[in-house]
């Protein structure tokens, strides 16, 4: 009769749940590579997309004669998301809330166009401390449109 001590049946568990965060990671990566891969589809037939080498945004996409810089924006399981200012935004779950890294999309020229996805429950503008407004596609969101996976045929209202 083969018996483990307390040590190897520690190690056997830790290397399990080192497998299991690896494989469930995976899974979440090639998620959110497929969604990504639907977004550029259905814009692709919306418009034309080119690859930017710029850090800012992620594409130049022409459509309806005017180009615009797109930057795609994955925002995870938070149901909320807050457009404070132009330089401040953040996501909501139920109680934690973080911060989104901008990494220079306020300080493009415009026009400029944000893709949220997957969609939100709520996204929401602050006009001043007391006063927020929901956002909807075709209006500007400070000096860029905002739209969600679920709103990319709006954009050829633009």
């Amino acid at each position: 009769m083969f018996l483990l001590g307390i040590g190897e049946i520690s190690l056997i568990f830790i290397a399990v749940g080192i497998l299991i965060i690896t494989v469930v990671s995976l899974i979440i990566k090639v998620n959110i590579k497929e969604q990504t891969k639907e977004i550029i589809k259905k814009l692709n037939e919306i418009g034309t997309l080119t690859p930017s080498n710029k850090g800012a945004y992620h594409y130049d996409f022409l459509v309806n004669g005017v180009t615009y810089k797109l930057k795609l924006l994955y925002i995870g399981g938070y149901k909320e998301l807050s457009i404070n200012s132009k330089t401040h935004w953040q996501v909501k779950p139920a109680k934690k809330i973080k911060l989104i890294p901008l990494n220079g999309f306020d300080l493009v020229e415009e026009p400029k166009m944000l893709i949220v996805y997957p969609h939100p429950n709520k996204m929401v503008k602050y006009i001043n401390e007391n006063e927020i407004v929901f956002i909807r596609p075709l209006e500007k969101c400070f000096d860029f449109y905002l739209f969600t996976n679920k709103e990319l045929n709006e954009i050829k209202e633009l």
